[in-house]
């Protein structure tokens, strides 16, 4: 045991929250995991997911996330002192969109003010940070040991893992207590530890097991997240494929509704009540979100909603003396005071076109050779609690096994600090290479090449090199002279054509006699046959150094080369991330292979 303490975060597009699972709770009953409320719903529930939201005042300190960034919001919009404050919500899509993710990227809040990403989600997981340290420090102790777990889509690349865990280390996470959970395979960790009792009554009498094959549909906030996954014989989650995903999740849900009220009251109107009267509306889609998980299928009876006061002082303040009836729904739903009445058939049918858009592209993805062999579906996500999305695959997939847990929402997130517990179990918590980067010593020339893991899945040969400038003529060459320079003191100087350069002006200007400048080095270890870590060589005018420092510092020199071309393309790069590749000739022996390997672990372990 290395912690005793596993905290996991999940920021979804709408709603976010974290949970917290202690070693000794795990090792007695491993779904004992505690998720704090975070306040209570319209109906008087404890709220366990808080609003994706972040506030920032005008001079962007961060102030507050969640429901009192959300109140706060809405206040200064009552009193239209809102204008210079940063509010962004459901932030999280724009870093999916953000194809050149940097770290000085900036998104937008919602009036179109720009700051920087890195700043708004490092906020973020700051204050979830410290939201968890409250609560452990209430209930056990004062220092201990936490692994910390970061939830992340499957579809997301390396450089989007790469920036948000770069957010976390600004907080003060440290890379070595920090991991990544993809969400598919959490979701499937957690229903293997699940009793059969544990699962919805609208799935079948299959659980998780050992041995077979799952589509995990993480059914979210804005997106619909595909991916097939087997569970390996050892227990471990093994990822076969990200499928892909589907822009049909709760939001299209929401947005419905919204464009139902907007027919009844007019655009006018719910265009005013939503810009002036952000919390009520944070308030009824909160209602709609609580009422909706009681719509099924099999549901006759009127469903109630609660309107906010606001929304009828405006509807009446544009059209006075005038009832709000709309006569597309005068047969379908009643409006008095605030207690807006629907038939379950006008309720039912928002979730029609969600639901069918899931099950056509679930049905087009069975068709892939793939997942032909694929018999069960594991549904998770906070749209997998719907009854209405529950019957829909259910009826369309009667030959699969349809498996869903009971607080389906929850499954990500409790099966984040099981990865925490579990790393080895599954692929995003044990692979922490982003890239391989190869080193080739030639006697003439060297140079280097690396590839990321995201780009080797879609192409193996998708490699990157540099380009080296030769000389004042700008001649440039994918490779560089194998020539190294040190000044009289035996410092390193250059390496390369930079060092070729350098030699030949001292030697024009006679000043070259004390300097230490090796040329085509490597072919040295070729004749050493009692080679050590003492061994020395000679360089070009018959001086002396120890060979370990004339090939490490050369080794070192492209290290250094290679990590800055790396950290052009993805924030974050550090040695830690990177699997190192040295060519050595067929023809060498183990003795110089062990020299070559200790040189660069030289150079790995002193920068």
């Amino acid at each position: 045991m290395s912690h005793l303490l596993v905290a996991a975060f999940d920021f979804g597009t709408t709603f976010s929250t974290c949970a917290i699972s202690y070693w000794h709770t795990y090792q007695r009953n491993p779904t004992h995991i505690t998720i704090p409320a975070w306040g209570v719903d319209s109906e008087g529930f404890p709220s366990w997911k808080t609003p994706t939201c972040i506030l920032f005042d005008p001079t962007g300190k961060f102030h507050s996330f969640g429901y009192e960034a959300e109140e706060m919001y809405s206040n200064l919009a009552l009193d239209d002192k809102h204008h210079d404050w940063f509010y962004f919500r459901r932030f999280t899509m724009m870093l999916t969109n953000k194809m050149d993710l940097t770290r000085d990227t900036l998104i937008e809040d919602e009036k179109g003010k720009k700051m920087e990403a890195m700043k708004v989600f490092s906020s973020a997981i700051d204050h979830h940070k410290d939201h968890l340290l409250t609560l452990c420090k209430k209930q056990v102790l004062e220092n201990f040991d936490i692994t910390w777990v970061l939830t992340v889509p499957a579809i997301w690349n390396d450089k989007l893992k790469q920036f948000i865990r770069e957010c976390a280390e600004k907080v003060g996470i440290r890379r070595d207590r920090l991991k990544l959970a993809i969400e598919p395979e959490a979701a499937l960790l957690y229903c293997m530890h699940l009793p059969v009792e544990e699962y919805s009554k609208n799935a079948t009498n299959e659980v998780v097991t050992t041995g077979y094959k799952y589509m995990v549909v993480v059914a979210g906030d804005e997106k619909v997240d595909i991916s097939v996954h087997e569970v390996m014989k050892n227990g471990s989650v093994k990822t076969l494929s990200i499928l892909s995903e589907c822009d049909c999740g709760e939001t299209e849900l929401e947005a419905s509704f919204i464009g139902l009220l907007t027919d009844i009251v007019g655009k006018d109107v719910m265009d005013s009540f939503s810009s002036t009267h952000k919390y009520d509306l944070f308030d009824l889609l909160r209602d709609f979100e609580v009422k909706k998980k009681t719509v099924s299928p099999e549901r006759n009876e009127k469903v109630a909603f609660t309107v906010p006061a606001s929304l009828l002082e405006i509807y009446f303040k544009k059209n006075p003396g005038r009832k709000y009836t709309n006569y597309k729904y005068k047969d379908q739903l009643i409006w008095k005071r605030d207690k807006l009445r629907m038939n379950a058939h006008l309720v039912k049918s928002l979730f029609d076109r969600s639901c069918k858009q899931i099950v056509d592209h679930l049905k087009e993805l069975f068709m892939h050779p793939t997942v032909k062999d694929v018999s069960s579906i594991l549904l998770v996500g906070r749209f997998a609690e719907s009854p209405m999305l529950q019957t829909a695959i259910r009826d369309a997939f009667k030959s699969k096994n349809v498996i869903i847990p009971n607080e389906a929402s929850m499954a990500v997130i409790k099966g984040a600090t099981l990865c925490g517990h579990e790393p080895k179990r599954t692929s995003g918590t044990v692979n922490s290479i982003f890239l391989v980067a190869a080193i080739d010593f030639g006697t003439t020339f060297s140079g280097y090449a690396f590839s990321f893991r995201h780009d080797y899945m879609k192409d193996p040969l998708q490699m990157s090199t540099t380009n080296w400038i030769a000389g004042s003529g700008g001649l440039m060459s994918l490779k560089t002279s194998t020539c190294i320079l040190f000044d009289p003191t035996g410092k390193f100087d250059s390496f390369g054509y930079d060092a070729e350069e350098k030699y030949s002006n001292l030697a024009l200007d006679n000043k070259h006699h004390d300097w230490f400048y090796f040329c085509r080095f490597k072919m040295m270890l070729y004749n050493k046959k009692d080679l050590t870590r003492e061994t020395l060589i000679e360089d070009d005018k018959g001086k002396k150094m120890k060979a370990i420092k004339v090939f490490s510092s050369a080794i070192g020199y492209i290290k250094d080369q290679l990590l800055n071309h790396c950290k052009k393309q993805m924030t974050g790069i550090d040695e830690n991330d990177v699997e190192w590749v040295l060519t050595v000739p067929a023809i060498w022996n183990d003795n110089s292979k062990q020299f070559m390997r200790e040189a660069a672990e030289k150079v790995y372990f002193s920068y």
